[in-house]
């Protein structure tokens, strides 16, 4: 027994010194192992400020550009959307056809080429009949996004009724398990958005670049629905639910000086969809 305690005392001794010389090589790595990381978070912090100066100066540059680029393409711009045509029993081509992108040409229905010659116009852009909404989008997007630049942008819709304005604007509803951008046709997200028009798309791009930019800058964000009908101004918010428990009453002046009250909507952080 004596002899088997003296064994066992002197392999307690070995695993003593063992776990001390262990303690104290952990001790000097893990100093090794704090200073690394420290130079590591320097580098890291270095490089980000790095970065963001590189991003302002690319900002400062894209808007410089940007502001040459819309003087050069000029402050107004027309766009021309043509409603897909519709063919009768009877069968027919279209009066209108779109030999380049910023020209269109009408054509006589039933008149030939002798008795009533083809009219071309041109615009900055012509949409063929099929295009979609995420193609004219992609045409206004640099335009109107240039709004958080501190542009003044201003979309206007004009054509008769039933020429599709609505459609352009605010959406509808498209061909069934068609997605313009090629993505899945039974995907929800897909389908509750590539048909949104150029307004909900514009809406949702603004959020999604100023809760990107909110290191740099405070983006304050407003929105007000009218209607201008049979020169009358119709407030699409008031009287809504979002319109009573959020709106603000703001005095508007007619042209024939009359005070007239509405509801002007505030938005903020909350999203597109709930504005």
């Amino acid at each position: 027994l004596r002899t088997e305690a003296d064994s066992l005392r002197r392999e307690l001794d070995l695993v003593r010194h063992a776990s001390r010389d262990g303690v104290a090589t952990l001790r000097k790595k893990s100093d090794e192992w704090s200073r690394q990381a420290s130079r590591a978070v320097a580098t890291s912090l270095a490089e980000a400020d790095h970065l963001r100066v590189r991003l302002a100066a690319e900002s400062a540059m894209r808007l410089k550009l940007l502001n040459e680029l819309q003087d050069i393409r000029g402050t107004v711009r027309v766009y021309c959307r043509p409603r897909p045509a519709t063919i009768g029993p009877s069968g027919g081509r279209g009066i209108l056809s779109a030999p380049a992108h910023d020209v269109l040409v009408v054509n006589a229905e039933g008149a030939s080429d002798s008795s009533c010659p083809p009219a071309s116009f041109r615009y900055d852009r012509v949409f063929p009949p099929g295009a979609g909404q995420n193609e004219v989008f992609a045409e206004l997007e640099e335009s109107l996004i240039s709004s958080l630049d501190g542009f003044n942008v201003t979309l206007l819709a004009f054509g008769q009724r039933g020429a599709g304005k609505t459609h352009s604007l605010v959406g509808g509803d498209g061909p069934r398990g068609v997605p313009e951008d090629g993505g899945d046709a039974h995907s929800p997200e897909v389908g509750q958005r590539h048909h949104h028009g150029v307004q909900m798309q514009a809406i949702r791009q603004l959020f999604t670049i100023a809760g990107h930019r909110t290191d740099r800058y405070r983006d304050a964000l407003s929105m007000t629905i009218v209607e201008v009908h049979n020169e009358k101004l119709v407030d699409l918010v008031a009287g809504t639910t979002a319109g009573d428990e959020r709106g603000e009453p703001i005095v508007c002046e007619t042209r024939d000086g009359r005070g007239r009250e509405r509801n002007g909507k505030r938005g903020g952080s909350e999203p597109p969809s709930s504005a």
